[in-house]
């Protein structure tokens, strides 16, 4: 690839790096001119991380593909959604996914535990085809 061709892609990355970098510091950074920045002002990762809000989205589709059993890990992606709801608002997406998975992995846990106390009840209350035909 050409010197010049890779000095414009180096160029596009220290412009869609401007907005992160001068909004980082209490003090508004100088505008930049059109000239290559040094290698040190500028930054490979322009995006802050979303390990929470990753990681929760995640536990909330484990704990909806669980059902039941999956309730803890919808708990998880539910505190995790809200810890990065503070914590990473660049990561909307996956905060709001995690905060709603975690809900449907939560009524679905309780709409599965519900269906197992009624059919309990249903069984216990029912009399047996056998009473009353055995003596011994």
């Amino acid at each position: 690839m050409p010197r010049h061709q890779l000095d414009s892609e180096k160029m596009n990355v220290t412009s869609n790096c401007e907005n992160t970098l001068a909004t980082t510091g209490d003090v508004a950074a100088p505008p930049r001119s059109h000239t290559m920045a040094p290698p040190e002002t500028v930054s490979p990762y322009c995006e802050a991380p979303k390990t929470l809000s990753l990681t929760g989205m995640v536990m909330g589709i484990v704990g909806i593909a669980l059902g039941p059993g999956g309730i803890p890990f919808a708990i998880t992606a539910l505190v995790l959604g809200n810890m990065g709801s503070k914590n990473e608002p660049g990561a909307r997406g996956f905060w709001l996914t995690a905060r709603i998975t975690g809900w449907v992995g939560l009524a679905f846990g309780a709409i599965f535990f519900a269906l197992f106390i009624v059919m309990l009840v249903v069984a216990l209350n029912t009399p047996s085809a056998y009473q009353g035909r055995y003596s011994y």
